[in-house]
């Protein structure tokens, strides 16, 4: 079965995501987590069509907020971390983002960004301890982990660097093909390069996860079926360790 929702519920013990620590997330879990978001989200106001955006650190936080955007018709938006404070409150503000999800890593920037693009209390979600947030795990233990009703195909949605200007976001018409043929499609991106679906594929995952190379990789991994490892930062013997560790078949770095 192709696409994350489909293969997650026949073979839920798959092993979908290592974090860089080398945590395992199994694609049943996966599944779960991700629906508790898209719980906890329309619990606070958001519809099909509105915005969630996150700033978070590479691994599964924000692969459980991409998935959820992805199955309820959410625009999701990932956040440079390295931007300052007023600058991710442009983007936030400019999205008309709804929710905001971010971790404790990025505290100051996160809290300050927030205050500024006027994000309500209740739609700030963290991991860890971030001023004026809710903890992400408390709003999601009191959400059930089941396949949420009313399903559409989300989209993830990037802004430019801002190099030349204000950063700009391509908001793109939502697909009409539902959540799941929507993944599937996604699957497709890899027959560009001849990588199959599933049969024991390994992406590694060397770059930030809010560049839009990134999201694309990753992500159409996730939905055909392979495992996504992930690395916090670049670095050339990490690279090499967990190339050996893993048995990656295919990744994507700079030149």
């Amino acid at each position: 079965m192709s696409g994350f929702y489909r293969y997650a519920q026949a073979d839920p013990d798959h092993v979908a995501v290592v974090d860089p620590d080398g945590t395992e997330h199994h694609a049943g879990d996966l599944l779960a987590r991700a629906n508790r978001w898209v719980h906890a989200l329309r619990k606070v106001g958001l519809g099909q069509g509105d915005t969630v955006a996150a700033v978070l650190p590479n691994g599964v936080a924000p692969v459980e907020v991409y998935l959820a955007a992805l199955q309820a018709g959410f625009h999701y938006v990932p956040i440079n971390y390295r931007l300052a404070p007023a600058e991710v409150a442009y983007i936030l503000a400019d999205s008309e983002a709804k929710a905001f999800v971010s971790h404790e890593r990025f505290a100051e920037v996160a809290s300050a960004a927030a205050e500024e693009a006027g994000i309500p209390a209740e739609a700030r979600f963290a991991h860890g301890a971030v001023p004026g947030f809710r903890s992400a795990e408390d709003a999601l233990a009191e959400q059930p982990d089941s396949l949420p009703d009313d399903r559409a195909a989300g989209a993830a949605m990037h802004y430019t660097s801002g190099t030349t200007g204000k950063p700009k976001g391509v908001k793109r018409s939502l697909s009409p093909f539902g959540a799941d043929d929507t993944a599937e499609l996604f699957t497709g991106f890899f027959g560009l390069f001849g990588i199959p679906h599933r049969e024991d594929q390994v992406h590694l995952c060397t770059s930030p996860n809010y560049h839009t190379a990134v999201t694309t990789f990753a992500g159409n991994a996730l939905h055909a079926g392979h495992t996504v490892v992930f690395m916090d930062k670049w670095d050339p013997e990490e690279t090499l360790a967990k190339i050996e560790r893993y048995r990656v078949t295919h990744t994507h770095m700079v030149p």
